[in-house]
């Protein structure tokens, strides 16, 4: 993941256990996001909690650039507001997808099955930015998909095919990567945030009023705006993460939202992952390892 635009010195960033800590503390907030996500859902619409969620962080991003100081015009003020629109509607349907599936899947399933997005971002990598990828790269992504299909099991009784959400989430989630790519350089972090989030609340909102809304309990409130916290606060320590250390030392540790989503998904819903979700979800995230490698070792070749 390329970080965002950042002030920061060079210098600044040599502090790897800073990093390591703030890439933690940022997929925990994940993880409790997705399991608290997965509880509100059963009494309120999907829809409704993702656009909720998306407002929520929206507030949170405008409350932080008004705090230092900047206008709200100069907030929305962006050299690609195309592709800003663009990357917001493909987080939109990335949270959508995986929130959905998450109401009706074991919540470490969910989970292993979208971590296969840094192996669609290698695949669409090259029709859309003409990155060169070589065979062992594309070797690693059709082994994850394997780990995929494992977690899946297609072609059993166990097999659902709300299976494929969190995989066809992972794909748009990939899209949303690579025009973050795109836009690098050309916006600051807090107009980027404003306006993936903006472009959320409004779209998922809309779709939510037409199609089943319900008033919610006070619970349910706190409950949506906590989460919506805690996604606000992930996107500000990646930030963090990412300027304070290289991404090939820190992106390794997303990989503690397993952890989360296990433990989670044990005392809140009484899930067990099966043999499959460790076997299959052990192969997606070497695979994904590999590939950040393959990725760091070529541009390191390239300097």
């Amino acid at each position: 993941m390329r970080a965002p635009r950042t002030s920061l010195k060079p210098l600044e960033r040599n502090r790897p256990v800073y990093g390591i800590v703030m890439m933690l503390f940022s997929m925990s907030c994940i993880g409790i996001v997705d399991a608290f996500g997965k509880l509100v859902m059963q009494t309120v619409p999907q829809l409704q909690v993702v656009g909720l969620y998306f407002l929520a962080i929206w507030v949170c991003a405008m409350i932080l650039g008004l705090a230092k100081g900047i206008p709200l015009k100069r907030l929305y003020a962006s050299a690609a507001p195309g592709l800003q629109v663009l990357r917001g509607l493909m987080l939109v349907m990335s949270l959508s997808m995986l929130f959905i599936a998450l109401k009706h899947l074991p919540l470490a399933e969910a989970t292993v099955i979208s971590f296969t997005s840094p192996l669609w971002i290698v695949a669409l990598s090259v029709p859309l930015l003409g990155e060169p990828v070589g065979w062992r790269r594309w070797a690693a992504v059709l082994i994850g998909l394997t780990g995929a299909a494992v977690v899946m099991q297609p072609g059993t009784a166990i097999f659902q095919w709300l299976a494929l959400l969190p995989l066809i989430g992972a794909i748009f989630f990939a899209f949303y990567q690579i025009v973050t790519r795109l836009l690098a350089g050309r916006d600051s972090f807090e107009t980027t945030l404003c306006y993936s989030f903006a472009v959320g609340a409004v779209v998922v909102l809309t779709a939510a009023a037409l199609i089943d809304w319900k008033p919610l309990t006070l619970w349910e409130i706190a409950s949506i705006a906590g989460m919506g916290v805690l996604g606000f606060l992930a996107h500000l320590t990646m930030l963090q993460s990412l300027s304070a250390a290289d991404a090939s030392l820190v992106a390794p540790f997303n990989y503690v939202r397993v952890l989360w989503a296990i433990g989670l998904g044990y005392v809140l819903f009484e899930e067990t992952p099966g043999l499959w979700t460790f076997v299959g979800g052990g192969i997606v995230i070497a695979s994904g390892l590999y590939v950040l490698w393959r990725e760091t070792a070529r541009r390191k070749a390239a300097v």
